[in-house]
């Protein structure tokens, strides 16, 4: 038994002697490839796929029996890589899928087999509701699949029976419901969330507070021309505290021109009233 892979080398050259390698092996018996739509894929793949077809009608390798084993669409695109290939095939069998039935069938073989406690009537329900849904997705693997789920169901019992173990193995509803709800998650298809606007896209608000604008920092110092003015003030408002300002700024300059002259003025002693000393 090898993998398709196996066949293959990495280096021009190198495939075909390793399919003949293989082959050699193989003499008076089988060889069975597995994943063999690898074949059809890469430079390499096909070197190795067009080996086998030269292989198939040698009288060196016609004790040889070849079986290729994968998916039923990805092996007939494989066999279209070579033209002679699929002819040289004289057997073709096609496994169906499981049904619900066999799912739950096989599910309780490994209850047995690792000696749990047989499965009742809710937990049977609910396999069978759960893979009904799991059927339906894309990439359902059968065997494989019903196995992840017999382990991830054995996981929720281990974090449930913790702290209180427990002295029979024993699955409960809701290990075997937190393990379908959480296969079923990952199976389900993704749908890539639509970006209405630049706005939704980078969270920002659709109105923007005066103080939250998004061109000024929360930082940045503004000028008063920048700065907004409060809401609810009218036009009086703003002429009185404009006028109260003024007055202000005139009385301090006012001012300032008062202390100038008095410090400009000649000083005149008492005791000396002419200015002489």
């Amino acid at each position: 038994e090898r993998a398709a892979l196996d066949l293959v080398a990495d280096y021009v050259g190198q495939t075909k002697t390793r399919v003949h390698k293989t082959l050699a092996d193989a003499k008076g018996g089988c060889l069975f490839v597995d994943e063999a739509y690898n074949l059809g894929e890469g430079q390499f793949g096909k070197e190795a796929c067009d080996t086998v077809v030269a292989a198939m009608t040698s009288e060196e390798y016609q004790n040889v029996t070849i079986i290729f084993a994968g998916y039923a669409a990805e092996v007939d695109d494989m066999f279209r890589t070579n033209s002679g290939l699929k002819s040289r095939f004289t057997h073709f069998f096609e496994f169906p899928d499981w049904t619900v039935d066999d799912c739950v069938a096989f599910f309780a073989i490994c209850a047995n087999k690792e000696k749990f406690l047989p499965l009742d009537n809710n937990l049977t329900g609910i396999l069978r509701g759960g893979f009904e849904i799991l059927l339906s997705l894309e990439g359902w693997a059968n065997g494989r699949d019903v196995k992840r789920l017999w382990d991830e169901s054995k996981s929720q019992r281990a974090y449930r029976v913790f702290d209180e173990p427990e002295s029979e193995k024993a699955l409960i509803d809701s290990d075997v419901q937190q393990a379908v709800a959480s296969m079923i998650k990952s199976r389900a298809p993704k749908t890539r969330k639509s970006n209405t606007s630049t706005r939704r896209r980078h969270n920002f608000p659709a109105t923007f507070p005066p103080t939250q604008r998004p061109d000024v920092m929360p930082n940045e110092e503004k000028t008063p021309s920048e700065e907004r003015l409060p809401e609810n003030t009218d036009e009086a408002t703003l002429v009185e505290e404009s006028v109260e300002f003024d007055e202000t700024m005139v009385d301090d300059e006012n001012a300032n021109e008062d202390e100038k002259d008095v410090s400009s003025e000649p000083h005149h002693d008492d005791d000396d009233p002419d200015g002489d000393l």
